[in-house]
């Protein structure tokens, strides 16, 4: 067996399993993002004071006035040229250099420089130049000369077509621009992007209406907060960590919590609960931490506990109740729109509205009626319930794929918008007044609470399909929390399924699904990384939803056994469905 083991070295690893360091490959942006992140690191830590960023087709550039990668020899080589091709390696360890940093901790250089099939760095610092040119990891030449110029870091690459879909970087010109107005909002240093200084947004931009308050800390961080008068949606779904965009997470979390704190004294005494004080609000927050901890290594989901630092969401605090205390008109049409809000909740809340708003399935003697209440709901036709299946999809873009692929005469799909409702300690109108949650128990047809009858369901089998990615699993725990808190007899009476879903594919003559990366052959180079089933061709779909052979659905029998067998031994699974209540 010993002749089969091969051992790759890290730029090997990171080529041949380039997904695990950058997520998905369709283009070059997480490398964009690498370099622009080291970059911020050292304007956030004070030493940088001017970035220019260059793009062209196949080319990116990058320049800061920072103190420059350090030249000193580390075991034998350069220091910065070991920051380029040892993985863990720079000084983003080292609390004394930047006590804050962006970047992906020692693997974000490394990985632009081994899916590059070029890479030049230029750092100037100690009276010394350092020039060094690499080609897919490898170092082709260097050389070390005297130098009077002030210290800076300039690298270039060009992403490697044999890693991405596309090396065009053109197309991503908006969405740099969009991340470098971001941090320059937070920072006060000069940034230029395509010969043109960058400008920062304007609070109304960060939250899409006009502004009530804002507070700016002294340390970069940022709170701003609306309300759309003629609006009962809550949006507040905008942020940043660290001056990286992250709009979910933790720190989201923190804001609303502050919201509600900051209005607490003003709602005593009147019938507006803590969640009402968040309707037709619009709010971003930016926030500063420590050894931020994320969902995956794109860094799409902060996971840290108390991302606020307790100083800061004081401040937060004061800033938004100070504000409401000297504006009195502005506060009282506010409280009137949350007692409104209330007093329609409640007038709602009689056995009527229930009765009037879960339609229990049409029944022909034996068959189904496939005259559905529900706009969104791509039906099956065939009036025979135990042969169908009902598909509950993440959005327009899974139910695209899937309608193509489907069986119209047995297969019924359903897209979801958004996150699915918590249900958990809310009541049954509030639950009700969901557009989702009704489309759900509606199109099913068997009705829910008190109004539940198991012989009015339209399909043999109800089968939830989420993405392969953390906010997938969180969709896929909330469905079951709902089923389990509104419809324990659909689950009881073994109608309820979620089907798991592949993180890999290849092809050996045909497609073949992979649901682990332990369960990948060693042989296998050449494999799809799926993160959704809008990354799916047709026919993969087909198989791994449709073909009773290979597609792999799991029976929902105890809530709490299956969902604990889903997350398996993942602390950060686990804990989200406990936070979720599908848990205890």
């Amino acid at each position: 067996m010993t002749e089969k083991i091969t051992v790759l070295s890290e730029i090997e690893h990171i080529r041949q399993r380039s997904g695990m360091y950058i997520g998905l490959t369709e283009n070059p942006l997480h490398l964009c993002y690498e370099l622009i992140d080291n970059a911020l690191d050292e304007a956030n830590a004070g030493h940088a004071n001017n970035i220019n960023l260059q793009i062209s087709k196949n080319h990116f550039s990058i320049i800061d006035d920072g103190r420059g990668i350090p030249l000193n020899d580390l075991n034998g080589e350069v220091a910065a040229i070991v920051t380029c091709i040892k993985l863990f390696s720079g000084a983003k360890f080292d609390k004394h250099a930047y006590k804050i940093s962006i970047g992906l901790n020692g693997v974000g250089l490394v990985a632009v420089n081994a899916l590059s099939t070029s890479m030049d760095l230029i750092v100037c610092r100690d009276k010394k130049i350092l020039s060094a040119t690499f080609s897919k990891g490898v170092l082709q030449k260097k050389s070390i000369q005297k130098s009077s110029e002030k210290s800076y870091t300039k690298i270039d690459f060009e992403a490697d077509p044999e890693i991405f879909e596309s090396t065009n970087l053109e197309p991503l010109v908006p969405i740099i621009e969009k991340r470098l107005r971001l941090a320059k909002t937070a920072l006060d240093c000069n940034i230029y992007f395509q010969s043109t200084e960058v400008k920062p947004y304007t609070n109304e931009e960060l939250i899409g209406c006009s502004v009530l308050t804002a507070h700016k800390s002294k340390t970069h961080e940022l709170m701003v907060l609306g309300y759309k008068l003629e609006s009962t949606n809550e949006d507040i779904n905008n942020g940043a960590v660290n001056l990286l965009p992250v709009d979910r997470g933790t720190h989201i979390q923190s804001l609303k919590k502050i919201i509600q704190e900051a209005w607490s004294p003003f709602i005593k005494d009147r019938n507006i609960r803590p969640a009402d004080v968040l309707i037709g609000c619009s709010a971003f927050i930016s926030v500063i931490v420590d050894e931020p901890k994320y969902s995956s290594q794109t860094k799409e989901q902060l996971s840290s506990s108390n991302p606020v630092r307790s100083e800061t969401y004081k401040e937060f605090v004061d800033a938004i109740r100070n504000y409401l205390a000297g504006h009195e008109n502005q506060r009282n049409i506010l409280l009137r729109k949350f007692e409104d809000y209330r007093a329609s909740l409640d007038r709602l809340s009689s056995t009527a509205y229930i009765n009037s708003v879960i339609k229990l399935g049409e029944l022909d003697g034996e068959n189904v009626s496939r005259n559905s209440s529900v706009p969104k709901l791509l039906d099956c036709s065939s009036p025979k319930r135990d042969d169908t299946e009902l598909y509950i999809v993440e959005g327009a873009s899974a139910k695209g794929p899937l309608k193509s692929t489907r069986n119209s005469s047995i297969h019924a799909i359903l897209p979801l918008k958004g996150k699915i409702l918590n249900v958990i300690d809310r009541d049954i109108v509030s639950i009700m007044d969901n557009d989702e949650v009704r489309s759900i128990i509606n199109g099913i047809g068997a009705g829910a609470y008190s109004k539940f009858d198991i012989t009015r369901i339209r399909y043999g089998k109800v089968i939830i399909m989420t993405d392969a990615d953390q906010d997938g699993l969180n969709i896929l725990a909330l469905l079951i929390g709902l089923f389990n808190y509104a419809m324990p007899g659909l689950i009881s009476a073994g109608h309820l399924f979620y089907a798991q879903m592949p993180l890999y594919g290849y092809y050996d003559k045909k497609f073949i699904p992979v649901y682990s990366e332990k369960d990948l052959p060693p042989k296998i180079k050449s494999f799809q990384r799926f993160k959704g089933l809008g990354e799916m061709n047709p026919d993969q779909i087909k198989e791994i939803a449709f073909v009773e052979t290979v597609r792999k659905l799991v029976q929902v029998t105890d809530p709490d056994k299956e969902v604990t067998k889903l997350v398996g031994g993942s602390f950060l699974k686990r804990k989200l469905l406990v936070d979720n209540g599908i848990l205890q």
